[in-house]
């Protein structure tokens, strides 16, 4: 408890001094009644708390803290009795309220005195400054923490902004209402009207693109700089390749431009992690990606389109791949003709070699954008025939050594000049020809009468009926004369009409001679 100041007790004292020793009263009280007890008790010249200032000066006589010289405290209470509360104390936002008892409000003001300025307050965006005092900005965020979200960024009216970058909600073209994601594609118009990254998907029916080259391990520049793929499109329709999405498994990038990227029909596209010739290794490449990393040893890389996987390679230098630093992967064009029918014609390492031309002024073996040099001769198949004189180097039962197989369509002994379907070798095939193994039977031989053969591969050709009166010729006494075959009414005409054997001479009705 403090030690009150006891100026006025003092002040009473010698007044009681001065009134002379006969008369023991202070003021006109009596002195037991000054002293707080007898008779006097309940007068406002009792200090009930013992703080040396009696009722009638002390403003809070049942509490001892409280008396007219003490300090005023941060309390919220009149400790001096001059009718003022926590007077004096600093008050840095001058709000009537002493920092010691303010309350921290989101103003910029260092409220409470702590030092800090609108500490507590919410920050949605996490920027460091509340949101109270907080501006929205077109980031996807409630800047300003009033419930919405990029307010006062949508140009065209469309309810979409530029702001968010997640499809769905990302306006491609705040300047135009046409385009947003509610808006339909359209077909041909070389526009992403639906704000999916993709561009007329329509040109990718019945299409694909094919991985031809890989740069996994630039040995010039860093992987960071140097790494690429290239794709070609075995089609014959041009494609856009936005939204296009490039997997390596661990990291991924979706093509992401507001112009076309166009990969032309029989051409390539380079994708890498620079399009600066100077920093990239000297690669020409057309798009850059970001936060992609292609494994040096076992890995791969996928490209998907609209959610469809389009080509993949796998590598595994354990596997039978070919991996040197500074060199690329590079798929063999002699196979470039299977990519039309299966893009699965580059899954297996046989198909690919690493790069051998020199790339640009770097020391790296890469051919980025243009066609790949031919690969050394190899005998994918181990069929114990090379890839340069062998007709099929994936099928082990094709080569020149084998023996040719008539009617399965595969040229199996890889001599264009041995027959497959036509063995008898007249010149018709097994589709046309009536007996391939009879080089007189064939369209377009002419039909040999009576030798019950169909020599001209047409069963509408009379062979042993010439003259077509429904009489076989062995039957038939003229099988010129349609007129004349067995069961014909006898005609006076000096011929054996019926094929009897007799002229003119079984009809009873008949003159003989007629």
């Amino acid at each position: 408890m403090r030690t009150p100041a006891r100026p006025l007790l003092l002040l009473l004292l010698l007044a009681g001094a001065a009134v002379g020793c006969g008369d023991k009263s202070v003021g006109g009280l009596d002195d037991t009644a000054a002293e707080g007890g007898g008779a006097g008790e309940g007068s406002d010249q009792v200090d009930a708390d013992a703080d040396g200032y009696p009722a009638a000066f002390d403003c809070e006589d049942d509490d001892p803290a409280i008396f007219p010289s003490a300090a005023e405290l941060c309390n919220g209470i009149d400790d001096n009795c001059d009718g003022r509360a926590d007077e004096g104390l600093p008050d840095i936002d001058a709000d009537g309220t002493p920092d010691c008892l303010d309350e921290e409000a989101c103003d910029g003001i260092d409220n409470d005195g702590d030092g800090l300025v609108d500490e507590d307050q919410s920050d949605a965006d996490l920027d460091g400054t509340p949101d109270c005092a907080d501006v929205e900005a077109c980031d996807g965020i409630d800047n300003n923490g009033d419930g919405v979200v990029d307010e006062g960024f949508d140009n065209d009216g469309d309810g979409f902004t530029p702001c968010s970058d997640t499809l769905g909600e990302w306006d491609c073209d705040d300047d135009d209402d046409a385009r947003s994601p509610d808006a339909r594609e359209v077909a041909g118009d070389d526009i992403d009207n639906d704000c999916d990254l993709v561009i007329d998907p329509e040109r990718w029916d019945g299409q694909t693109i094919v991985i031809t080259e890989i740069l996994n391990n630039p040995g010039y520049v860093r992987d960071s700089l140097g790494e690429w793929i290239e794709l070609y499109n075995p089609g014959d329709v041009a494609l856009y390749v936005n939204g296009l999405l490039i997997d390596t498994g661990t990291s991924s990038y979706r093509v992401e431009a507001e112009a076309p990227v166009v990969i032309e029909a029989g051409g390539y596209l380079v994708i890498g992690a620079s399009t600066d010739i100077r920093e990239n290794g000297g690669a020409e490449v057309d798009h850059a990606w970001s936060e992609v990393l292609l494994e040096n040893e076992a890995g791969g890389v996928s490209v998907r389109f609209d959610g469809a996987l389009r080509d993949e390679v796998l590598w595994d230098p354990t596997g039978g791949w070919i991996l040197l630093d500074g060199a690329s992967l590079s798929f063999d064009p002699s196979l470039l003709v299977d990519l039309a029918a299966s893009d699965a014609a580059n899954d297996p390492p046989e198909a690919w070699c690493a790069g051998t031309e020199t790339l640009g002024r770097s020391l790296d073996l890469a051919t980025p954008g243009q066609p790949n040099p031919p690969c050394p001769a190899v005998d994918r198949d181990g069929d114990g025939f090379l890839n340069d004189v062998d007709c099929d180097d994936r099928d082990i039962d094709v080569n020149p050594g084998a023996a040719e197989v008539a009617y399965d369509g595969v040229d199996n002994d890889c001599d264009p000049l041995s027959p497959d379907d036509d063995v008898d070798g007249d010149g018709a095939g097994i589709a046309t020809d009536c007996d391939d193994n009879d080089s007189l039977r064939r369209p377009g031989n002419p039909e040999v009468p009576y030798d019950g053969v169909d020599n001209d591969c047409d069963a509408a050709t009379p062979d042993d009926d010439l003259d077509g009166d429904g009489s076989l010729g062995a039957f038939d006494c003229d099988d010129n004369e349609p007129l004349n075959a067995p069961g014909f009414a006898e005609v006076c005409d000096g011929v054996d009409n019926d094929c009897d054997g007799m002229i003119d001479g079984d009809d009873p009705s008949l003159s003989s001679p007629c």
